[in-house]
């Protein structure tokens, strides 16, 4: 009884020690913007685009949230220096 476990769990131990270490090399997707021309512009990104709306709770709204969120305030400052940098 003892000889078909050890020879079970010996299998399946042999079987999880098989992996590769190098993971497969995939090329990246190619960025087709023919494909879809009226969805992409070359206008610079708004980072308020909720001023469109011309809601002013909802502009209140945002602007409390940005002001409490220091996550969000550090991210910003990060990557203005960012862009500073490769400016």
């Amino acid at each position: 009884m003892r000889l078909p476990v050890l020879v079970f769990v010996a299998s399946v131990t042999s079987a999880c020690a098989v992996a590769t270490a190098v993971p497969p090399q995939t090329a990246p997707a190619a960025l087709s913007r023919s494909a879809d021309a009226p969805y992409f512009t070359t206008q610079p990104y708004d980072p308020r685009w909720w001023g469109q709306f011309e809601d002013p709770v909802l502009d209140a709204l945002e602007s409390a949230a940005l002001a409490a969120n220091y996550d969000v305030g550090v991210a910003v400052a990060r990557l203005e220096q960012s862009r500073a940098v490769f400016d």
